[in-house]
């Protein structure tokens, strides 16, 4: 495999663009992170969405099973892990027997699992590269398939990176990938002088059913923290972005989403998952929000 920092890889027609739905045109070399904020950042998840969706058009990293795009920023780099493309990334998300995460206490999704693997020493190398910025904090994204991997490598990076540089993790519509075990392992582990779930942070859009499976009671669960996009007819919120919400606050949203689905006949289960409709809500909250600062 090849590292470059050009595209290696474009979208072809067909089953991918079902999965995914067109990227948005953005600037990529210049996303508008902000690099001083801990906590949740609505600017970033803007901006990060902006990489997930653009890791559909191209890979800087490559492997039969997974690709990455390395977006070099001023002062730190973005890695995008891409989504569901394609009949083989499918049967990576349908390899959801378990295995032992090394270094942790537990176990991870089988199929997530041998797709990072696949390219995350090679991905190592690149970031300790003189011309990527050995030195720079680093931003790990991904979308749905490529949301699950995101935790994965962050998991991996934040032990083989010196000094620990995951300045942040956020991730859009994933699965579940973790037992209990892992998940625990997962927020403990130190990430720059914090947990590495401190950092993390799931994007979860309205109906979306992708981020419930594999099911609770199949032994998964989810790591890192929630930030919660409801559905804009739900009687629970008023369509702003929820952190941490309690479990019956996104129940209520998730039903009322179908619900209106079904009554509108719309599939939601696959529109609310398209990262466009992701980058739309977010982008939405963030012209709310600025609507409101002006106002106070």
């Amino acid at each position: 495999m090849k590292t470059t920092l050009e595209p290696q890889t474009r979208r072809d027609a067909g089953l991918e663009n079902f999965l995914c739905a067109p990227a948005l045109s953005v600037n990529l070399n210049a996303l508008n992170l902000d690099l001083a904020t801990s906590g949740f950042s609505l600017r970033n998840a803007v901006a990060l969405a902006q990489a997930s969706a653009a890791a559909y058009d191209g890979a800087s990293i490559q492997s039969e099973f997974c690709h990455v795009l390395l977006l070099p920023q001023a002062g730190c780099i973005v890695v995008a892990f891409r989504g569901t493309h394609s009949l083989r990334d499918i049967l990576v998300d349908a390899a959801a027997g378990r295995v032992p995460l090394p270094g942790v206490a537990g176990s991870v999704h089988a199929g997530f699992w041998k797709s990072v693997e696949s390219v995350i020493e090679e991905l190592v190398g690149a970031l300790q590269t003189p011309g990527v910025g050995p030195d720079l904090p680093v931003f790990i994204t991904g979308h749905s398939k490529g949301g699950a991997e995101a935790m994965l490598a962050a998991c991996i990076l934040s032990r083989k990176l010196q000094p620990a540089r995951i300045a942040g993790v956020y991730t859009f519509d994933q699965p579940r990938l973790f037992d209990a075990g892992a998940r625990a392992g997962y927020d403990r582990q130190a990430a720059g002088g914090r947990p590495l779930g401190a950092v993390t942070w799931r994007i979860v859009n309205g109906g979306d059913i992708v981020p419930q499976i594999p099911f609770w009671h199949w032994g998964y669960r989810h790591a890192g923290q929630e930030a919660f996009l409801p559905d804009c007819g739900s009687a629970v919120s008023d369509c702003g972005l929820l952190i941490n919400p309690r479990w019956d606050v996104t129940v209520v949203s998730k039903l009322n989403a179908y619900i209106t689905a079904f009554r509108r006949r719309k599939d939601v289960f696959i529109t609310d998952h398209f990262i466009t409709d992701i980058q739309a809500r977010l982008e939405q909250e963030e012209a709310m929000r600025l609507k409101q600062s002006r106002n106070h």
